[in-house]
């Protein structure tokens, strides 16, 4: 876990050599490139992350059908395990019944029937992870800071028209970013075979 002005620095100082005194680019603007490449880093990483990764419990009522996924799967990017099978919304009714199905449409899950008794259903999901500020360190590993660093910098440099730096520092952000899959690929499996 590094902290947003331990990783400010290595991008400002090993990689955007440009501007050693932030006369470019101000903290708060490399802050927000930090952010983007996380996103890039999740996206890349397929969102399988161990740090995305969520165990919650469903709490169905009786007589309840629709749940809002914010409160159900908090900051929620993909469900990687459910103990329902999924179903469309076609297939959603407004009988009474034993849910055994689930749907998400838009920004509510659904049971496929109105529940008429509780039930509780473990869910395994994938969640975007917390932005990197002052006071809320990157939970990655420091594995990821030369990654985070690169891509914040191609996005830096390529604002400025930077374009040939820009590709290098593009360049070097995949070449980590491969390394990191083939250990994630091992952390994943760990993470899931302890679930």
């Amino acid at each position: 876990m590094s902290s947003q002005a331990s990783l400010i620095s290595k991008a400002r100082s090993n990689i955007i050599k440009i501007d050693p005194q932030a006369r470019i680019f101000a903290d708060t603007e490399l802050s927000v490139f930090l952010n983007e490449a996380q996103d890039k880093i999740e996206t890349d990483m397929s969102d399988d992350i161990p740090e995305q990764q969520v165990k919650s419990t469903w709490s169905i009522g009786t007589g309840t059908q629709e749940y809002l996924m914010s409160s159900v799967l908090p900051n929620y990017k993909k469900i990687n395990y459910i103990d329902m099978n999924q179903c469309n919304i076609e297939d959603v009714v407004d009988s009474a019944g034993e849910p055994n199905q689930y749907c998400i449409y838009w920004t509510t899950l659904y049971t496929n029937t109105i529940p008429s008794w509780s039930k509780s259903v473990n869910i395994f999901y994938s969640k975007k992870l917390p932005d990197i500020t002052t006071s809320e360190d990157c939970i990655l590993p420091s594995e990821y800071d030369l990654a985070l660093c690169y891509y914040a910098s191609y996005l830096a440099l390529n604002s400025v028209e930077k374009s040939q730096k820009a590709g290098e520092s593009f360049g070097m952000y995949k070449q980590a970013i491969d390394k990191l899959i083939t250990t994630n690929n091992r952390r994943q499996t760990y993470n899931f075979i302890n679930y």
